[in-house]
């Protein structure tokens, strides 16, 4: 249930005073990154104005002493230490980007591609590596110049996001999908995403289609606020088609809905999975009745083999309402 308050924040809320709005169908969010991606330095480092070169003006040439004044670089956040993420590359670059990650990289030619959610791929961050790439290709977690000026010519300072704040939003994240998996209460589920889609808000803009008529639409303008919204609209499912993703009880992956489909009869009626998954369970069932005739035996566990996956006690709760 997603609500348009003071500022344009969008939150998920329960109170029936709330005036609800039609989830509008945007299925991009819009970010600005740098150009060479980023790099981590230390908290007080000293860096070339010339290596950060993502805030000038593209086409702007560096001349004199001004390519190698140093810098130092602190942290957005005065609460976090530690590394810092200092954009590199010759200017910000603006994307339109899908709310979903195509886990098949481009080589699935088919019509059921699987593509995860981008709040999945976030919370399946491991490593420095990993965040560093994932930050090259979908920028800062917050809009650049929030909370602080990006850069001050005057003191000789440059701000960046910390990797702590993102190691910490992989961690709520990871954190509210086990709630949600778990069955915990909405009013528990909505008082978490509140926090977050305050701290991470994505804002209410007003457009005209094609007929004249005035449609309003929420747009996220950061890679927090697409991960917030997107997780808090696939939560209490409030969203448009193009923003929601649904886990598949057969392998407990999550992909985007419009690409999966619902068990319609016997156990687990009304739950979804990837289509390619049920391709997969049944040239497995194949194999072992064939190697059952033949005498042989196939190996348990093997590289590649997918296990059955039970709901979790959120879906055993829907799974009679969505139903058909």
């Amino acid at each position: 249930m997603v609500t348009f308050r003071k500022g344009y924040d969008a939150v998920a809320k329960l109170e029936q005073e709330d005036i609800y709005l039609d989830a509008p169908n945007f299925g991009y969010f819009f970010v600005e990154r740098p150009e060479g991606g980023f790099r981590l330095v230390e908290h007080g480092e000293k860096v070339p104005f010339e290596e950060f070169a993502a805030f000038r003006v593209p086409g702007m040439e560096l001349v004199g002493s001004i390519k190698n004044k140093l810098f130092t670089a602190l942290s957005r956040d005065k609460r976090e230490r530690g590394p810092l993420l200092l954009p590199q590359g010759n200017h910000l670059v603006g994307h339109w980007l899908s709310f979903f990650v195509d886990a098949d990289e481009g080589e699935y030619k088919g019509d059921k591609p699987k593509l995860v959610p981008i709040f999945k791929a976030f919370g399946d961050l491991k490593n420095e590596d990993e965040i560093l790439a994932f930050a090259s290709n979908y920028g800062d977690l917050r809009p650049r110049g929030d909370e602080k000026y990006t850069l001050s010519l005057v003191d000789d300072l440059v701000w960046c996001e910390s990797l702590n704040l993102w190691k910490k939003e992989i961690t709520a994240v990871n954190e509210v999908v086990s709630l949600w998996e778990s069955g915990a209460e909405d009013k528990t589920l909505a008082g978490l995403l509140n926090e977050k889609l305050r701290e991470y808000p994505s804002i209410q803009e007003y457009g005209v289609d094609g007929k004249g008529m005035v449609f309003s639409a929420l747009r996220s303008s950061s890679l927090g606020a697409a991960v917030w919204l997107q997780l808090a609209q696939s939560v209490f499912l409030d969203g448009p088609n193009e923003r929601i993703a649904r886990r598949s009880f057969r392998s407990g992956e999550y992909y985007a809905q419009q690409c999966m489909a619902k068990k319609r009869t016997g156990e687990y009626t009304g739950l979804w999975y990837h289509p390619r998954e049920k391709q997969t369970f049944y040239r497995q069932n194949y194999t072992r009745k064939k190697a059952a005739q033949e005498g042989r035996s196939v190996k348990e566990k093997r590289k590649g083999r997918m296990e059955f996956i039970t709901p979790f006690p959120s879906e055993e709760k829907t799974t009679k309402k969505d139903a058909p």
